[in-house]
């Protein structure tokens, strides 16, 4: 049966900020360059994206953009598996979207996400997002075209959609156009209109 229309949720996004004037970098031939950005607990994912790392090829780097209670776990866990030279955790860091634009990649191996900006983010200034099926992902992540998402827990999974997206080439500004005409203040405005209406 129909629920009656004064129960029915409706979910709006945060809007995408223009980042029109931030330009993506040049990919850097000798390594492939991951992000993640996410507050370090335990819900993120960390302990098993460090451990996927370790298993992916030595060309690989990870740079985690964040802080909170479990940073010197990971860092422990870094050093424990001789990834030093591999793997940086970042701290806080001002200025997401310049950032995300200097990498390959986003990672996000979330056991838990509502709907992440961060995934907005990267992808409003081209940078595909590799994420775990989790919270809002599949209404962010369109696979194959801007990134791919993968089964919750399938580390397998992940480290080949990872190494899959960083040997390919993307439409970075298709995946730029395609993220702002879908979550745009515009776009935003006109779904809080049809709301009030």
């Amino acid at each position: 049966t129909k629920y009656p229309e004064s129960t029915r949720i409706v979910i709006i996004p945060n809007p995408v900020i223009p980042t029109d004037w931030i330009k993506k970098d040049a990919p850097a031939p000798e390594a492939k360059k991951l992000i993640n950005v996410a507050r370090l607990t335990r819900q993120k994912g960390h302990e098993r994206l460090i451990g996927m790392m370790a298993e992916l090829p030595a060309g690989y780097r990870l740079d985690i953009a964040g802080d909170g209670p479990l940073k010197e776990e990971i860092a422990s866990q870094v050093r424990t598996l001789n990834l030093e030279d591999r793997v940086k955790i970042l701290g806080l860091v001002n200025g997401i979207p310049e950032l995300l634009s200097g990498y390959d990649l986003m990672v996000l191996p979330s056991y838990v996400e509502g709907f992440p900006n961060v995934v907005i983010e990267s992808l409003s200034v081209g940078i595909p997002v590799v994420a775990f099926e989790v919270g809002g992902i599949s209404a962010l992540i369109r696979d194959g075209f801007n990134g791919y998402i993968v089964e919750q827990g399938d580390t397998a999974a992940f480290k080949d959609r990872v190494i899959r997206a960083c040997s390919r080439t993307w439409d970075h500004q298709a995946i730029k156009e395609d993220v702002a005409a879908r979550f745009s203040i515009e776009a935003i405005v006109s779904d809080y209109q049809e709301l009030i209406a």
